[in-house]
């Protein structure tokens, strides 16, 4: 039983004003203990900062990460609500595009929906689990290209995308060479935001010397090459 958890519960069950008994929290700590101890301290910080009730052991859960690359169930919904905009780029598994097929119809009953998205995506999971499929990542292009580098270079981060897919879907304005950075240091929690930063710089510049063109005569049209 790891005295990290056991620490980390205490604190959280404080903090949101549940009063556990030691022996329940070393129940929920042996609950907690067939998870990574990493995984689970970094659901318990989560709980922190976004339960607003007393802590349950079903909030810890929900905030887990499940082996072979599958999101719980919120995370899996956040991910998955995105797709109402079809201008969004999101990257998403076969599970989340399943159960989000479903709740689509519930629409727009968006507490409907959720609750008829978990049930099917956590149905799905457990399938995948029994058969050991890992989740596979995959990119839903929305209709705004310029909006796709920061979705498709944060899967690259997180290894839900290879940097060479990634590379392929960005539009050929921006410069793809920057997502080699972000694989190269995939653990970085600023890379992605970073990158990005670079990017948008770059493409301010490209869009300064095109006016500077314009101004001066070179370029009659006012428009680029592409």
């Amino acid at each position: 039983m790891s005295a990290k958890i056991i620490d980390a519960l205490t604190v959280v069950a404080e903090i949101t004003g549940a009063t556990l008994s030691v022996p329940a929290i070393r129940g929920m700590a042996m609950e907690l203990a067939q998870h990574p101890e990493d995984a689970v301290l970094k659901a318990l910080a989560r709980c922190k900062r976004e339960c607003k009730y007393r802590l349950t052991l079903a909030d810890v859960l929900e905030r887990l990460s499940v082996p072979g690359g599958h999101v719980g169930a919120d995370e899996a919904w956040s991910i998955a609500i995105q797709a109402m905009d079809e201008s969004v780029t999101v990257v998403m598994t076969e599970e989340i595009s399943q159960a989000w097929g479903v709740a689509r119809d519930v629409m727009p009953d968006r507490v409907g929906a959720r609750m008829a998205f978990r049930e099917v995506y956590d149905r799905l999971v457990q399938q995948a689990k029994d058969e050991n499929r890992p989740a596979h990542w995959f990119p839903s292009l929305g209709r705004d290209k310029q909006g796709r580098a920061a979705p498709l270079l944060e899967a690259v981060r997180l290894g839900r995308l290879t940097n060479d897919c990634a590379q392929g879907l960005l539009p050929a304005a921006q410069p793809k060479q920057q997502l080699s950075i972000a694989q190269a240091n995939p653990t970085s929690p600023v890379s992605a935001h970073h990158l990005i930063a670079q990017m948008r710089s770059a493409l301010r510049i490209k869009n300064n010397e095109k006016q500077g063109k314009s101004l001066d005569g070179d370029d009659k049209t006012g428009r680029g090459n592409t």
